[in-house]
């Protein structure tokens, strides 16, 4: 009998609370898939491993007054301590953005202290594109900055030394719809 009940005290996590969480982390090979473009964009300060964003898919064009989406590819090096907040720019030629999107991973339900190192998440974004908005390219930018203070986040390279602030990690072609 003793034994029965301490099976079904091991499974019980699995079988029965397991469930009840949603898992918000895949499986490296499953991350490593959603890779359309691939991108290197370490964020740490000068004492941490961090953040690195490894990826972006998304459409390579898209019509003014419609949203885009794209989903953001992040391997975490170590347990973040501090709740950055993503943004996502689409940058006119003029450096005047456009079109943004800034909010927490996951759309807050899995923000950035939640990680610890080894995760890799697959974050999707929306932009909401303006019905003015001009045919032509622009520049997509992703970064990292607290929201209370309005500091952005610093993208290191494999020295550590403070290369950035934000990673293009591509283009986008508007067209009229």
């Amino acid at each position: 009998m003793l034994t029965v009940l301490g099976a079904l005290a091991l499974l019980m996590p699995f079988a029965v609370i397991g469930p009840a969480y949603v898992w918000h982390t895949v499986p490296e090979r499953v991350a490593l898939n959603a890779i359309g473009t691939p991108v290197q964009a370490r964020f740490a300060r000068a004492w941490e491993r961090g953040v690195e964003l490894r990826g972006w898919q998304g459409e390579g064009q898209a019509n003014s007054g419609q949203a885009y989406e794209l989903r953001l590819v992040w391997h975490a090096l170590e347990k973040i301590p501090k709740g950055w907040t993503v943004f996502v720019h689409l940058v006119a030629a003029d450096e005047t953005i456009v079109a943004k999107s800034d909010r927490k991973p996951l759309d807050g339900v899995f923000p950035f202290t939640y990680w610890i190192g080894g995760d890799w998440i697959i974050d999707p974004i929306r932009l909401d594109l303006p019905q003015s908005l001009a045919p032509g390219t622009y520049e997509l930018r992703v970064g990292l900055f607290d929201a209370k203070r309005g500091d952005r986040h610093t993208i290191r390279d494999e020295q550590g030394d403070a290369i950035a602030d934000y990673v293009t990690i591509g283009t986008m072609q508007i067209i009229h719809p």
